[in-house]
């Protein structure tokens, strides 16, 4: 088996995900407006004209880099709140809650190509997207997204969108969620709405982190990560919870996490003590149908009880699916296999899976395909596929080792 990249990916997303980053508590005792040599923070009431206000004068004033809202409390949203500057912007909320009932949009609206950190924020019930960051065409290098102690709760289409499709800039995603919470949001569209959504589309990667955080109950995907373009998708998932998503469109139930890379790039990543359970479709499903390997480690995850696959791993054109697993629970989907890895075209899979199970599951309890030109082999050491309605394993292409 050829060496993985994934030691050094996962090394440098633990690294960018340091909870030392911009404590918002520094902001505790700031005046009505600072200064420094190099930003000023502005700090409003809690009340819709006073943010609004905020937002458009930091909009014309690159300046103006932290809106703070002094807080607790409810503002009453009527319509989207937007900023169009180019800067990177900060706001810090202290807790208040941004709830568009009543409103005729979508939340906070993001369409400069700066740099986006939330913190302590709460936004609700507004009937189209909660936080939209939109890439302008013009964007280059790495638009950062960073999203800290914030609930996007209950809107009608997606929660958190950061969009570059529409565009097709040159820009890098890198979306990183800590401590959040992303739920029930999606459902005033038919289908299609997660709860939080990355697309890059153009030559750029998609890079995202999450920790210790939520994306549970949402009409489609609790997670998608979308690349259409040469570039890669990366992912780091740690101690989060992505369950019970995807029910709104009964004719294309969504997943728990989705991530689909189309083009010259690969999709590599680990998920680490988090559930993916109970979802309509997959728990975890991941599509690469071009140029580019799926190199991605599993420990500590739990995918149990979803509709389709617990796990389903797919793989399109000249790469190879690399993974390494262990103390995964991939046991009873409602209607198809605990796990299946597919390799379709010229490339090899090499599987090692240590620890796990996948039991209980309607259809075969592991399937590995490799289907074309490439080698195909797995070890499973100490793996248990008990009681499956299609057999314990299911194989075409593939040598299977077992160890007790």
């Amino acid at each position: 088996m050829r060496r993985s990249a994934l030691a050094c990916l996962t090394l440098v997303a633990l690294a960018a995900c340091s909870d030392e980053m911009s404590s918002p508590s520094a902001l505790d005792s700031a005046p009505a407006l600072e200064s420094s040599a190099s930003s000023v923070v502005r700090v409003v009431d809690a009340d819709e004209a006073s943010l609004r206000d905020a937002l458009a004068q930091a909009s014309v004033d690159a300046g103006i880099t932290r809106i703070r809202i002094k807080g607790p409390d409810l503002i009453a949203v009527s319509e989207s709140l937007v900023f169009t500057g180019t800067q990177a912007l900060e706001i810090v909320g202290d807790g208040v809650i941004l709830d568009g009932t009543g409103s005729t949009g979508d939340g906070l609206v993001f369409t400069g190509g700066g740099d986006v950190r939330l913190r302590k924020l709460t936004v609700q019930n507004f009937p189209g997207t909660g936080v939209v960051v939109a890439i302008p065409a013009a964007a280059t290098g790495t638009v950062h997204v960073d999203v800290r102690d914030v609930q996007i709760l209950d809107n009608g289409l997606h929660g958190l969108w950061v969009d570059d499709q529409l565009t097709n800039s040159d820009a890098s995603l890198d979306v990183e969620v800590l401590r959040s919470a992303v739920l029930r949001n999606g459902f005033g569209g038919v289908s299609d709405f997660d709860g939080i959504r990355v697309n890059e589309g153009g030559v750029g990667s998609i890079t995202y982190r999450m920790r210790n955080s939520d994306a549970n109950e949402n009409g489609a995907d609790g997670l998608e990560l979308d690349e259409t373009g040469d570039g890669d998708v990366l992912f780091d998932i740690a101690q989060s919870h992505l369950d019970r998503n995807g029910p709104q469109d009964p004719n294309d139930l969504d997943d728990g996490f989705d991530a689909d890379e189309i083009g010259a790039g690969s999709l590599r990543g680990r998920i680490v003590q988090t559930t993916l359970n109970g979802n309509y479709d997959q728990g975890l499903d991941l599509d690469e149908d071009d140029d580019g390997d799926i190199d991605v480690e599993l420990r500590n995850v739990t995918a149990i009880g979803n509709i389709g696959e617990n796990v389903k791993f797919s793989e399109t054109g000249t790469g190879s699916i690399l993974t390494r697993m262990v103390l995964v629970d991939g046991s009873g989907s409602v209607e198809e296999e605990g796990m299946v890895l597919e390799e379709e075209d010229d490339g090899d899979l090499h599987a090692r899976i240590t620890r796990s199970e996948f039991s209980n599951n309607d259809k075969e309890g592991v399937q590995l395909d490799q289907l074309d030109a490439g080698m195909g082999e797995a070890t499973l050491i100490r793996v248990e596929l008990k009681n499956n309605g299609g057999g314990p394993l299911d194989t075409d292409g593939v040598s299977v080792t077992q160890k007790p």
